[in-house]
């Protein structure tokens, strides 16, 4: 039963509009993006959206996170599932 939970909440996070700054964020900070084609790239856009926000997210040292460095991060995380 958790398990269906957990699908249907990250069903509804991908069926979210990507946001247009985190595409620009992933075309400049992920260098395999653009070697993509636009199905990978989707799925990675869901991947990313799935793990920006289940991942809790905490600076070191003073470091304030912002999206570029979370979707950058999930990025570069995301391409081993792909």
């Amino acid at each position: 039963m958790l398990r269906w939970f957990k699908q249907r909440r990250r069903a509804k996070l991908r069926a979210r509009p990507f946001p247009p700054e985190w595409a620009a964020v992933l075309e400049r900070n992920v260098a395999h993006w653009t070697m993509l084609s636009n199905d990978e790239r989707a799925h990675l856009a869901g991947l990313v959206q799935v793990f920006v926000a289940e991942k809790d997210w905490e600076g070191r040292g003073g470091l304030a996170l912002d999206d570029e460095i979370r979707v950058t991060i999930a990025g570069c995380a995301c391409l081993l599932l792909l």
